[in-house]
């Protein structure tokens, strides 16, 4: 195909450098183009070497202007809003809030930085940045996966994994068992005389992505309930560590 369209281009060409003065219109016909080729080709040829046999191939439709980028400090604001919401504002500040935010923030104020104008562009800001749209909020479960961790059954036939209580059952009551995590399933596997006598399921688990809004909303409001959840447990007479720090 691009050797018929040099054929073309060369028989334009050819035709300009014999009959100038021939309209648009005339070299339309005698090619065989549009009155828009004739026009775009007659003004190419005219600024190219006439000797050149490369004026008659195609000009590359590749991207050649530098892609503009953001300068860093405004993506890191964005990411600073995003953690810490600016002025006092009691909610994650989704796309549309940062755009209002943004412009009223001083230090770009004071450098006058080209800033976003549509949430679209806040997002794609935010992945390239590193903060994706959606989080697993159960990917910590992988990290400790197969990890053992020593427990005391108490009286009351419970033991303590962080923040929360798993029945064992009274004839287990005073004695040591491991809780092996399996991430793959969700489940604690307690094992009691080298064999598994139980499977429990993981407390607290979300089972789902969450929007990157919703995951921070999440977090905040655990860390909010863990003094109180902690009290809670500190009630029980057997108190156990935490599972981040140990296990084997």
């Amino acid at each position: 195909m691009e050797e018929e369209w040099m054929r073309d281009r060369a028989l334009l060409r050819d035709l300009l450098e014999k009959t100038p003065h021939a309209s648009p219109q005339e070299l339309a016909q005698i090619v065989g183009g549009s009155l828009t080729w004739v026009k775009k080709w007659r003004k190419r040829l005219a600024e190219g070497d006439p000797h050149d046999p490369s004026v008659l191939c195609s000009r590359s439709r590749a991207h050649d202007a530098p892609y503009f980028h953001w300068d860093w400090r405004v993506a890191q604001k964005i990411v600073e809003m995003r953690l810490a919401p600016p002025e006092n504002l009691k909610r994650v500040p989704g796309p549309r809030a940062l755009l209002y935010y943004l412009p009223r923030d001083p230090e770009l104020q004071a450098a006058q930085f080209p800033l976003p104008r549509s949430s679209r562009t806040i997002w794609k800001i935010l992945h390239t940045t590193g903060c994706p749209e959606r989080i697993d909020p159960d990917a910590w479960l992988a990290t400790v996966d197969q990890k053992m961790y020593l427990r005391h059954v108490g009286r009351d036939g419970c033991v303590n994994v962080d923040l929360a209580t798993y029945y064992i059952g009274p004839q287990m009551a005073g004695r040591a068992i491991l809780v092996q995590v399996q991430a793959q399933s969700s489940q604690f596997a307690v094992w009691s005389q080298d064999q598994i006598v139980k499977l429990l399921a993981i407390k607290g688990l979300i089972g789902q992505d969450m929007a990157l809004d919703d995951y921070v909303k999440y977090i905040q409001q655990e860390a909010l309930a863990a003094p109180r959840r902690s009290s809670t447990r500190g009630s029980r007479k057997v108190r156990q560590p935490s599972i981040w720090g140990e296990g084997d």
